[in-house]
């Protein structure tokens, strides 16, 4: 008896080559899934950078009674006012999505999820709610507009406050940045209706300027050090810490442009930049996630394994996550190098506060409502090391590590990665300040 296959099930989508489905993925995350064949759009579990992984295929009828899918990704404050940004998606729904907006309980806005989003088109949401200045407890929720329930987003609590007269380069704004003829970054404080700007020098000094404006950046990288006065740490071969927070920044930012993630450079040369004006930059843009690039220096004790330290922020959750993220792809970069290696008891996310409970470090301080860090890859100090990232190789391993965190962060919500150490001191650095900054050339 001759038996007959069973006919192809059509609704069962077209098959493709793991080799293949894995190559369609990574255009996926670079350029955004409507690059996928309509048969891989629409049953592949393509992953994205700005939520969790989508679930597996689902049938028509299982789709039909879908929960709403979404989540936050930022709270930024304002003097009297919360901005809410993430993204959601209701395949019920004839449209996009709703998003429901709650200030301490109370019902405060719905607005549809339609604005762009990197790698989930048309699906973000930007909301603005007025509050009064003081602690607030900020919900989110899907309105589901089929079979099921709501979705809920989670909460945050935010403090809006109002802004301190004298706090020039605070700019609490939002208006952007502009990058004058040969490259500087300067925030803006007021936009002109001549088509100048008012914006804030990297020596703090408000100046009337044009440019090129730009409103928004997702992720700001911070070069950190620059200048005459602030080199950093200087390795034995002669490598300066300030020219390698560059040159990694530079290719993180170039790196994260190309897969679609909107960056932005602080420092674009060798000019002293002062912390106040880093922080305005960063709050300037809405930034969703700020990185300050650096390179250690003074650990003397011996180690079997790198002494990699990743400083976070205390007052945004979602800094001390990036912080274990970042600590463990950059420590799982070195880790099977064979080098005399120093390290310290921070090694891994730590945190260091001022003896009043507040953070430590400057840059937190004036970024509050961005999720901040501090990275310390090696000890250019010591001499191994110092050897190590004179490699351009090396170079890219880090610049890898760095790209690889920031796709975990927006992707995934793990926490994995090690917790560090506290460390309560008030003594100063004695870097950072503006006195007797020396303005740069600003290509006008």
């Amino acid at each position: 008896m001759v038996h007959k296959s069973a006919p192809p099930n059509r609704d069962a989508g077209v098959m493709f080559p793991p080799a293949l489905l894995r190559a369609l993925t990574v255009m996926a995350l670079i350029f955004g899934p409507q690059v996928l064949p309509s048969s891989v759009a629409g049953s592949a579990a393509v992953p994205s950078p700005l939520g969790a992984a989508p679930a597996q295929a689902q049938s028509v009828s299982d789709v039909a009674q879908s929960a709403p899918r979404g989540r936050i990704t930022n709270t930024l404050s304002r003097p009297s006012a919360i901005v809410v940004l993430g993204w959601a998606t209701d395949a019920d729904a004839a449209g996009p999505a709703r998003v429901l907006i709650t200030v301490d309980g109370t019902r405060a806005k719905v607005r549809p999820a339609k604005r762009p989003h990197p790698l989930r088109p048309n699906a973000g949401f930007r909301i603005t709610v007025d509050t009064t200045p003081g602690i607030h407890r900020v919900c989110a929720r899907i309105i589901n507009q089929g079979n099921g329930r709501d979705r809920s987003l989670g909460c945050r609590t935010v403090t809006t406050r109002v802004t301190a007269p004298g706090n020039a380069a605070g700019n609490p704004s939002g208006l952007g940045i502009i990058t004058t003829p040969n490259g500087t970054v300067m925030p803006v404080e007021k936009v002109n209706g001549d088509g100048s700007f008012d914006a804030w020098t990297p020596c703090a000094n408000l100046l009337r300027v044009t440019g090129t404006h730009r409103h928004r950046a997702r992720v700001i990288v911070d070069a950190g050090h620059g200048g005459t006065r602030e080199t950093g740490s200087v390795g034995s071969n002669g490598l300066v810490e300030r020219d390698l927070n560059l040159v990694v920044s530079e290719r993180v930012v170039q790196r994260l442009e190309r897969m679609g993630i909107s960056s932005q450079l602080t420092r674009t040369a060798d000019y002293r930049l002062p912390l106040s004006v880093r922080g305005a930059i960063a709050n300037a843009l809405d930034g969703d996630l700020l990185i300050s690039v650096h390179h250690n220096g003074g650990a003397v004790q011996r180690s079997d394994e790198p002494g990699t330290e990743v400083w976070h922020s205390t007052v945004q959750d979602e800094s001390l996550r990036f912080a274990r993220i970042l600590w463990e792809e950059m420590y799982n970069s070195l880790k099977d190098l064979d080098v005399d290696w120093v390290a310290t008891r921070f090694s891994g996310a730590s945190k260091r506060l001022r003896t009043d409970g507040n953070d430590f470090f400057g840059i937190h301080r004036r970024t509050p409502d961005i999720p901040s860090v501090i990275s310390e890859y090696v000890y250019l100090s010591n001499p191994a090391e110092a050897a190590l990232m004179a490699s351009d190789a090396m170079v890219e391993r880090e610049v890898d590590a760095i790209v690889r965190a920031v796709v975990r962060w927006y992707w995934n919500t793990d926490t994995s990665g090690r917790v560090g150490a506290t460390l309560t001191a008030d003594a100063s650095t004695n870097s950072g300040g503006s006195d007797n900054c020396v303005e740069p050339d600003l290509g006008y």
